[in-house]
């Protein structure tokens, strides 16, 4: 993980990550929230063991982490990773 996070390795190479947080946020974040309003799943946080990167999800990965297929403690194989900039303000 770090060699990827470093570009001294490509991300496209097989990884077993763990999960280590699913994280929630409010698609709609308006003024007036009701208190039945449901969160989504937003990302999630993965880890080697050693260090964690929080990840984007696509919408098959969306439907297992809300199905509960995916939850804290996956293992997930991961083949043909994309690395996004980092963007800082």
């Amino acid at each position: 993980m770090k060699r990827i996070q470093e570009q001294d390795s490509s991300s496209t190479l097989p990884l077993v990550l763990v999960v280590s947080q699913v994280r929630w946020g409010d698609p709609n974040e308006t003024e007036e929230q009701s208190e039945s309003a449901e969160l989504s799943i937003i990302g999630l946080e993965l880890t080697d063991g050693w260090y964690r990167i929080r990840a984007n999800i696509d919408l098959t990965l969306k439907s297992a982490c809300e199905r509960g297929k995916i939850v804290v403690g996956t293992k997930l194989s991961i083949t043909g990773a994309r690395v996004s900039p980092i963007l800082v303000f």
